[in-house]
């Protein structure tokens, strides 16, 4: 699905379909049935008609000059429609369009695009066809526009509401769960601490009291008392190495980074994630799963608000005493090489690398030909 050149939104195509249906098929006919020409005009609907559906592809959405040509095609295709005939139901494509370009190319470009039309429109009306009712259908319509522009604006202002809001859901779920893990840890450390200079050193304290006591029954010729003691001062060294071993494993505990990242991935809007983390890859320090947690974070929140890709990478991987994370668009950059690229830095990806330098590791964020990539290294 990754690899397809065309994404087009189901109701977007549709309404695409059903708008050029109504336009150009009573036009077409109109123009049949009078044995007028028809076959300009009907070229001239189906290149609309492609130009549309390459506006509504958004694989192409990250191309803006792209995107623009098209427009600018477009614009051009409107002004020949615009000399076939005088009337204004071809008007209907630069509504549609209006609402198209606020979504793939905003506001700005939305509303430059309606008011060229219209202009376009109005100099055509008034220095071809001499329109005496110009007036009204140049105000008429622009009311039709600014009417799509303002519904445009405000659905694409709710759906990135919406998706901001389910994104910062996500990252507090995966936060919670992290800080979760963060205090058990602690707790773990202070009760291993606790065990370790309480139970620790009475045990100790018990262990020479009993080698003492049974020193000093080896001078007696009572041979029982010596097995009890020498029983109870081996029993209390196993006792004191089973202490010593649950201390070091409660202090050697891990973060658990992998089900926070799962528990992050399970609740995103539109992008899904796809977790490579490597088995022998171990976190034990708090600030740096949190770290790496932010990373991903921000990579998501990038790939949410500027990029079109349903699809991010994350691996997680240690080797050669280095602890790695990449986070890419396809799967092809996971392996790719990033020297000589340029960084890119804007305000989110500038504090991730803040965090990461804090941490003594290294932070890049490059734009390559298969979409962005962010890489960290820490030593191990």
């Amino acid at each position: 699905m990754s690899n397809r050149y065309w994404l087009l939104t189901p109701i977007w195509l549709v309404l695409c379909l059903a708008t050029v249906a109504v336009v150009a098929t009573p036009r077409l006919l109109h123009l049949i049935t009078q044995d007028k020409p028809w076959l300009l005009e009907s070229m001239l609907h189906a290149l609309m008609l492609l130009c549309t559906l390459l506006l509504l592809n958004e694989r192409s959405w990250q191309k803006k000059r792209w995107r623009m040509a098209v427009l600018a095609i477009v614009v051009m295709l409107m002004a020949a429609l615009m000399l076939q005939s005088i009337s204004n139901i071809y008007l209907v494509y630069s509504i549609m369009l209006t609402s198209l370009t606020t979504a793939c190319l905003g506001q700005r470009a939305s509303a430059l695009f309606a008011g060229v039309v219209m202009l376009l429109f109005a100099a055509i009306h008034w220095l071809y066809w001499h329109d005496p009712e110009l007036g009204l259908s140049v105000l008429l319509f622009c009311a039709f526009h600014g009417f799509a522009w303002v519904v445009s604006k405000q659905l694409n202002q709710e759906r990135e509401q919406r998706e901001q809001l389910q994104l910062s859901h996500a990252e507090l779920h995966s936060t919670q769960l992290l800080l979760s893990q963060t205090i058990a840890n602690d707790e773990r450390t202070h009760l291993a601490r606790e065990l370790h200079d309480q139970a620790g050193h009475q045990l100790t304290s018990l262990i020479l009291q009993l080698d003492v006591a049974r020193r000093q029954a080896l001078q007696c010729d009572n041979e029982g008392l010596q097995q009890r003691l020498e029983q109870c001062y081996q029993q209390a060294r196993d006792s004191l190495a089973t202490i010593r071993q649950v201390v070091s494993d409660k202090r050697h505990s891990e973060i658990d980074l992998a089900s926070a990242l799962r528990d992050l991935c399970q609740h995103l809007p539109r992008v899904t994630v796809h977790l490579d983390i490597q088995p022998h890859a171990k976190l034990a320090q708090a600030k740096l799963a949190h770290c790496l947690l932010r990373c991903c974070q921000e990579a998501i929140t990038n790939a949410l608000k500027h990029s079109t890709t349903e699809h991010l990478w994350i691996r997680i991987a240690s080797s050669d005493d280095r602890l790695s994370l990449r986070i890419v668009e396809s799967e092809q950059a996971l392996d790719l090489d990033l020297v000589g690229s340029t960084p890119l830095y804007g305000n989110g990806l500038t504090g991730l690398n803040e965090r990461v330098v804090a941490l003594n590791g290294h932070f890049r964020a490059v734009m390559t030909e298969q979409g962005l990539i962010v890489e960290t290294e820490f030593e191990d």
